[in-house]
């Protein structure tokens, strides 16, 4: 399996198709079967992250999306 990106959201609740799709698209490229989403922090806000969310739903979740190649924050 290849790594494709990472995220980061507010809210550990398990994610929505809708919301799969959100990331794929930010990332470029279409959801698919085989495609693993893993959590990669538990909470976080505004002030963690450095910068404002790339997404925030209406249920106000936010996520945070990073391709392969950038810098996580610290």
């Amino acid at each position: 399996m290849k790594l494709r990106g990472k995220f980061y959201s507010n809210d550990p609740s398990d994610l929505s198709t809708a919301e799969k799709h959100l990331i794929c698209h930010h990332l470029g490229f279409l959801l698919e079967d085989d495609i693993l989403f893993e959590p990669t922090a538990w909470s976080l806000n505004d002030v963690l992250m450095g910068r404002s969310p790339d997404y925030t739903t209406k249920s106000g979740r936010k996520f945070w999306i990073y391709r392969p190649d950038e810098r996580l924050p610290a």
